[in-house]
């Protein structure tokens, strides 16, 4: 089927969006999951650059034409990934309506950018109008608390919605196998050096977890285990991707937030094709914060090869001084 405008390439397969989903939300502690048919969509969009009368804030945003919804990633990709316009012969993709013609624009766009922004439509100035399609997997997710739906970014593989899916509560022997993938990476053992800090912060260590680690059978044993389960995760976990990260520009100030770029590079040692997971977050103040992070896909990296995720982290400042730092780690 030919589109009536460009659309970015496809490179994530239904099989690799899938995978991407089941990992995404066995991450959030839920095993027993079942999965709805896999159905390819192209949604519409209109990127548009846009003027803030009496300031320097300026740039390329994005509409979605079928929901209405302003959206900073979109751009990103387009800059990123090649553009087709037949869709893969192979399926029978739903090509999502265009409920917002190219005409209405201009008195749309304003209105939505002054509530985003704190000013007055009337100082907004659009303009450069194209549309496009993005395509999406979306895939419905069935857990024991709801039904949830879970969107595949088609060219980069970013899962949108499983931030809806909640976090499971975790059993004692879960809870050690937490403890030991935490414990194969530099970040994680700081994570429960510093947790294990706050719970002894106001007792002695004979009163407090350590105490009871040292002076109880079963704290011992427990400590044991934990040692068991890390020596097996190293021993028998597969060899994965190397990772590096790293920023384009320093942090700058755009659209009344703050904005870190950068790209992800993950290399393949094996003579086996893979894919890459990871994490990228800011750390102020050589602290991480917990709210300012990304995950960056990598659908396919060929046999001793490498391949590439661009990331973007906003923020909204508090006009502050700090210092920002890029964190990154493997999942």
């Amino acid at each position: 089927m030919r589109l009536d405008a460009p659309s970015l390439e496809i490179i994530v397969t239904p099989e690799i969006a899938l995978n991407l989903v089941k990992r995404t939300v066995n991450a959030k502690g839920w095993k027993k999951i079942t999965f709805s048919d896999i159905n390819l969509i192209f949604t519409p969009f209109w990127m548009f650059s846009f003027d803030v009368a009496g300031s320097k804030n300026s740039g390329r945003l994005a509409i979605n034409a079928f929901t209405g919804e302003i959206d900073d990633y979109v751009p990103f990709l387009f800059q990123k990934f090649k553009k087709i316009r037949e869709t893969p012969k192979e399926m029978k993709p739903e090509i999502e309506e265009t409920s917002i013609e190219k005409s209405e624009l201009k008195d749309i766009l304003p209105k939505k950018l002054s509530a985003i922004m704190g000013t007055k439509p009337e100082e907004i100035v659009v303009s450069a109008f194209s549309k496009f399609y993005v395509p999406f997997y979306k895939i419905w997710v069935s857990t024991p608390r709801g039904d949830y739906e879970i969107r595949v970014d088609g060219c980069s593989g970013n899962p949108l919605g499983a931030e809806k899916i909640p976090e499971k509560e975790k059993t004692w022997s879960e809870s050690a196998v937490s403890m030991a993938r935490k414990m194969q990476s530099p970040s994680g053992i700081v994570e429960l050096a510093r947790g294990l800090g706050r719970k002894t912060k106001s007792r002695s260590l004979s009163s407090g977890p350590i105490g009871w680690v040292l002076g109880n059978t079963k704290g011992r044993w427990l400590l044991i285990l934990v040692v068991i389960i890390v020596l097996l995760f190293v021993a028998l976990k597969p060899a994965g991707p190397a990772l590096t990260c790293k920023q384009s520009e320093a942090p700058y100030f755009h659209n009344d937030m703050m904005s870190l770029n950068g790209t992800c590079e993950f290399k393949n040692p094996t003579n086996k094709p893979m894919s890459g997971r990871a994490r990228v977050f800011l750390i102020q103040d050589g602290v991480e914060r917990k709210d300012v992070s990304q995950i960056v896909i990598a659908p396919v990296i060929e046999p001793n090869s490498e391949a590439y995720a661009g990331f973007m982290l906003n923020w909204t400042p508090d006009y502050e001084h700090h210092e920002y730092a890029l964190g990154f780690e493997i999942q």
